[in-house]
């Protein structure tokens, strides 16, 4: 009789799952004590079944066994005896078929062991009742017991094993779907749709929405993006949600209804988080739900329609709400992002109007007074806020995380911030001026609450000459800082010399006692640096970004003399700096307790040779000190990758050298030490990425590195390129070296060029190329910019000349950073034509930066996915155009569609019908009127 195996049982076979109980790799049913093992859902496996087996050689007692052999019934085990019997005597007359005895024909007559026709498929049907019945056996054994960290453990192992084999493999989404219901009982605790890929497929999703119900003793509960196309599963979520009274933490984000959370409040008396993000049909009658939930105090309703009434609801309901996520930019809020704040503030306004000799009157709507009024918010966000905004504030008494964002170009009038003095649990201000920086404001905000400060992350788009002031406040105002960022400022207008004046060394220091953490992304001088860290005795991290070719190894050495930085942990030069190896010498000299430098990459004239001298020091003295070559997270998962690669080929084909020397603490020193030796092919790895860690004082003899002494004679060892060999005769740097796999090459003349730090997604190196980068083996750019072509327009050619025709894709990439481009822009298309060149035109350093990832990522990839694609939506391309008017954002353009209807009504709107549209105000109503009747041609 032969059985097509139960794809029940292919799940935990395939897996090995035993590793997970330790009892070795032969499956489920061994971790178990059955000797059942299913190979293979496709291939019909034979099996002896009978009632009465020795438990022996794989045979279970009322159960199944598997023989490669034919499949007999045996009656009883008084039979056992005489089959082998009779099998010994058929020895001469078997042969063999691929590796299985096959009896001749007429030794299968003489041995009358098939069963009766008429009972075979009886037999047949209960054969496959007790298969079943032992899948759901293993699948009760593993998931019905109550240590929840245990189940835990399996359903996340189980589904990260399964999830590229469901996603891969069809024909086993049926057993893997029926495997993993199982979990879902009362021993789970948390369930994230978008934890694995598979869960979010539909059938996947469909299956483990009907079985939800059976987590009676769910606490967190995420239903995310991932889920975006699989709403109307959800549909009934509130039917299941009653079977859920233990939940703690409920996400429905982007898809949820107000059916969704109908009857929430009863259905889940214990939550205390609830996230209904980026859901645009909630609006504010889904509020009247959410204010009866009286034990939240985390709800994110960012994304949605809930207007400042809504919210107003929400908080005079809900007593114990601390965190309130609402976003002031909400783009899906058409017209009622602009009700949201006003609606918010109005209350409050109406208290101050209505004062009456310092008494507060009680107003109609909400029936609450001031006096009264006490929210537990303990963050806030503003957007160019005015002086009734920021009063609002004092609702808050426990607020602990403020950020406030400017455009100055839309705010009417500067806000009054002394009200902050009040915020006397604030911890954190984020403060950002996009446009420019107010010198006055931020002072003003800082003497009003810098004193309760601990982290204070500043973005101020201005020059640097402007933002330096600000450096003189912060280190006067804000004592108890524990985290400092500053970012957003350039070098446009003035010298280095003239911004740096603006410091103020007499300050007494030091001014940061007590701060940690340090990140600067923007002008990062020789003054200013040496200014921070001489108020900074205590700092653990430096993250250094933006401009650094201001920055010397004098001034380093003579800020350690000063603070010699006795705690520092971390420092990360991130983009291309003139600060050399002999920095990262000094750093290690110090006597701190230092664990991480990073980018060495960006080191100025940093080459490989001295990166692996470095390493071998590390190595020879035996520090515990990662030196980071371009980035560490990203290779140390390549690396094991690789590692499990090699160990699974080891497996498969039993290489005596792994079998018995690489164990679990080995496998971790893999991942973290792999090549920090330094030298010889060990050290070569073939996706072109480059090794950055060290071996932590781990001698070169342990018995990892044994295991892999014999790894090169195997057929998965490749020699690293051969050195070029020395001669006699001065060697010649070649002209160009083709791109590697993986970077882009850039040429050493743009070291320093600022949009080497917009290269972000796509790792690059120095070579020695004709072109500015190498984008791959066929692709080049040039980079040019029209300041500088102005003062030197013979460049372009010169750089045309040496670079002829060695590529067939070759790029001339122009930063336009002259106001009145159109004379260059015209010569330079004329010579682009000429020299068969792709003109790219970037009209900042990231957009420029953007182009040439996109270059490199789409390398292989036809040109067409690159090109620009027109949206067929007339709706969407009217949005399109109206945002193409400066000011004019994607809210603005649907709210004036909304609210005129047409282009038409809008072009012949006039100038105040156009500002009393809500959001616009007078000065977008000015800029877009002008624009919309101006002639076309000058």
């Amino acid at each position: 009789m032969q059985y097509r195996a139960n794809p029940h049982l292919l799940i935990w076979s395939r897996l090995e799952v035993g590793r997970e109980l330790g009892v070795g790799s032969t499956g489920w049913g061994e971790a178990l004590g059955v000797g059942v093992s299913v190979r293979s859902a496709h291939r019909e496996e034979q099996v002896q079944c009978g009632a009465g087996f020795n438990v022996e050689n794989c045979q279970v007692v009322n159960g199944v066994t598997r023989n490669r052999g034919k499949c007999h019934f045996i009656k009883n085990q008084n039979e056992t005896k005489e089959v082998e019997e009779k099998k010994e005597t058929l020895k001469p007359e078997l042969s063999g078929t691929n590796g299985h005895a096959t009896l001749q024909a007429e030794q299968v007559e003489e041995a009358p062991l098939t069963p009766p026709l008429e009972k075979e498929e009886e037999r047949k049907k209960k054969k496959k009742e007790e298969l079943e019945l032992l899948c759901r056996d293993i699948g009760q054994a593993l998931t019905s017991h109550s240590h929840v960290t245990l189940h835990r453990t399996l359903f996340t192992s189980i589904s990260s094993c399964l999830d590229p084999v469901y996603v891969k493999e069809k024909c086993s989404r049926h057993a893997i779907q029926s495997a993993l219901v199982l979990f879902l009982n009362a021993s789970l605790r948390e369930l994230d749709f978008g934890e694995r890929k598979m869960f979010s497929e539909h059938e996947m999703c469909q299956v483990l929405a009907d079985q939800l119900h059976n987590a009676v003793k769910l606490e967190r509960l995420i239903i995310g993006r991932a889920c975006y196309w699989r709403s109307q599963i959800f549909e009934n979520l509130n039917v299941k949600l009653m079977q859920l009274p233990h939940l703690m933490v409920l996400k429905i984000q982007f898809i949820c209804t107000p059916e969704m959370i109908n009857g929430l409040s009863q259905n889940c008396p214990n939550l205390c988080e609830l996230s209904v993000r980026g859901s645009e049909k909630l609006s504010d009658e889904a509020c009247d739900e959410i204010a009866k939930c009286k034990g939240l105090n985390c709800l994110d309703i960012s994304g949605t329609r809930i207007t400042g009434k809504g919210c107003w609801k929400i908080l005079d309901s809900v007593k114990n709400l601390s965190w309130l996520h609402h976003c002031a930019f909400n783009c899906n809020s058409d017209s009622l992002l602009f009700e949201s704040r006003t609606e918010l503030f109005n209350y409050v306004k109406e208290q101050l109007s209505t004062a009456d000799e310092g008494q507060l009157l009680q107003v109609p709507h909400p029936e609450v007074t001031l006096r009264d009024v006490s929210f537990s918010l303990k963050n806030f966000w503003l957007f160019n806020p005015i002086t009734y905004d920021l009063i609002t504030t004092c609702l808050c008494p426990d607020l602990e995380h403020l950020r406030l964002d400017f455009i100055f170009q839309d705010l009417l009038e500067e806000p009054e911030v002394s009200v902050l003095s009040s915020l006397t649990k604030l911890k954190k201000l984020e403060v950002n001026f996009y446009d420019q920086c107010f010198y006055n404001l931020g002072k003003a905000m800082l003497e009003a609450c810098g004193e309760y400060l601990t982290c204070l992350s500043l973005h101020l788009a201005d020059d640097w000459f402007v933002v330096a002031p600000i450096h003189n406040v912060v280190a006067s105002c804000c004592p108890n800082l524990v985290t400092l960022l500053f970012s957003g400022d350039y070098k446009a207008r003035h010298t280095l010399e003239e911004c740096d004046e603006q410091l103020d060394f007499g300050i007494p220091g030091p001014a940061h006692p007590h701060l940690l953490h340090l990140r600067v992304t923007g002008v990062v001088s020789d003054q200013r640096l040496r200014f921070l860290l001489s108020h900074a005795p205590a700092l653990q991290t430096i993250h250094l970004d933006g401009e650094l070719e201001w920055l010397h190894d004098a001034t380093l050495a003579a800020a350690l003399q000063i603070n010699p930085l006795p705690d520092l942990e971390e420092i990360w030069f991130n983009v291309s700096t003139t600060v050399t190896l002999a920095t990262v010498r000094l750093l290690l000299q110090q006597d701190n307790p230092l664990k991480c430098i990073g980018r060495l990459c960006h080191m100025g004239e940093a080459t490989m040779g001295e990166y692996q001298e470095l390493l071998a020091q590390v190595h020879q003295h035996n520090l515990n000190i990662k030196l980071i070559w371009v980035t560490d997270e990203r290779i140390r998962k390549r690396v094991e990758v690789g590692f499990s690669s090699v160990v699974s080929f080891c497996r498969r084909f039993r290489l005596t050298t792994m079998s018995s020397s690489i164990s679990d603490k080995d496998a971790a020193e893999a991942s973290s030490s792999t090549g920090a030796g330094g030298g010889g092919g060990g050290s070569y790895i073939k996706s072109g990425f480059i090794d950055v860690t060290n071996r932590q004082g781990k001698e070169s003899s342990s018995a990892f590195s044994k295991a892999f002494t014999n790894l090169k004679k195997s057929e998965f060892y490749e020699e690293p390129p051969p050195e070029a060999k020395a001669t006699g005769e001065p060697k010649q740097k070649p002209l160009s070296k083709p791109a590697s796999k993986n970077s882009i090459v850039v040429n050493p003349k743009q070291r320093g060029n600022p949009i080497l730090k917009f290269i972000r997604n796509v790792p690059w190196e120095y070579g020695e190329i004709v072109p500015d980068y190498e984008m791959g083996a066929s692709n080049c750019a040039l980079f040019l910019s029209l300041r500088y072509h102005n003062l030197n327009p013979n460049y372009i050619h010169e750089r045309l000349k040496q670079l002829g025709h060695q590529y067939e894709l070759r790029v001339l990439l122009v930063l336009v950073d002259v106001k009145e481009p159109h004379h260059e822009l015209k010569q330079l298309t004329k010579i682009c034509f000429l020299a068969e060149m792709t003109l790219m035109l970037a009209w900042n350093q990231e957009e420029a930066g953007r182009i040439i990832e996109v270059y490199k990522i789409y390398e292989n990839k036809p040109p067409d996915m690159i090109m620009e694609k027109q949206d067929s939506n007339p709706y969407s391309m009217l949005i399109d155009t109206l945002t193409s008017v400066r000011s004019i954002n994607r809210t603005d353009a649907m709210t004036l569609l909304s609210t005129f209807g047409s282009l038409e009504k809008i072009v012949q709107a006039t100038e105040e019908e156009l500002s009393f549209c809500p959001g616009m105000g007078p000065q977008k109503a000015s800029k877009l009127y002008k624009v919309l009747h101006q002639n076309f041609k000058k």
